[in-house]
């Protein structure tokens, strides 16, 4: 399968101050058994947090694979431990870093809180939450907050505020 990609490149300033831009079309062909590596933050009902990557998490699969960043070891996950799996930009982070909770994130859903089982709460946005599904990506508002996404998992909330 070929994925047809545009880009869009501006050029220098031209005579008389005028920007132009140039948009071009590029053929990208997926490379077979090269699989995308997730950063992810492990968060379990227990309080235990892992951190390592995978390749074949999938909301709807029974279970992933976990490499841990620490060991180098991979390790089977079941999903019905967890409370989120967290996406993030980097293992680090900022631990100074104040996420603002108040931006507006048009395109992402519903503005949404969930209040976790431990007392945790979250805010962002979420395309879908239904009690009958496992879990559900909730997106944060903050788009220099280090997770990029988190799978929250349903049986790990309490609650689910709609705003």
């Amino acid at each position: 399968m070929t994925r047809n990609i545009q880009l869009l490149y501006n050029s220098l300033p031209l005579i008389g101050g005028m920007i132009a831009a140039v948009i071009f079309t590029v053929d990208v062909k997926p490379q077979k058994g090269i699989v995308m590596q997730n950063r992810i933050v492990l968060h379990f009902q227990d309080g235990e947090v892992v951190k390592g990557s995978t390749g074949d998490f999938s909301p709807e699969k029974p279970w992933f694979h976990l490499t841990k960043k620490t060991s180098g070891e991979t390790i089977k996950v079941d999903p019905s431990r967890l409370k989120g799996i967290f996406f993030v930009k980097c293992f680090d982070g900022n631990p100074t870093y104040k996420e603002r909770i108040d931006m507006e994130r048009p395109g992402l859903g519903r503005r949404v809180m969930v209040c976790f089982k431990d007392g945790e709460n979250l805010f962002g946005y979420t395309t879908g939450v239904s009690p009958g599904r496992k879990g559900f990506f909730l997106f944060f508002s903050d788009p220099e907050n280090n997770n990029e996404k988190v799978f929250v998992l349903t049986a790990a909330t309490d609650d689910v505020l709609l705003g």
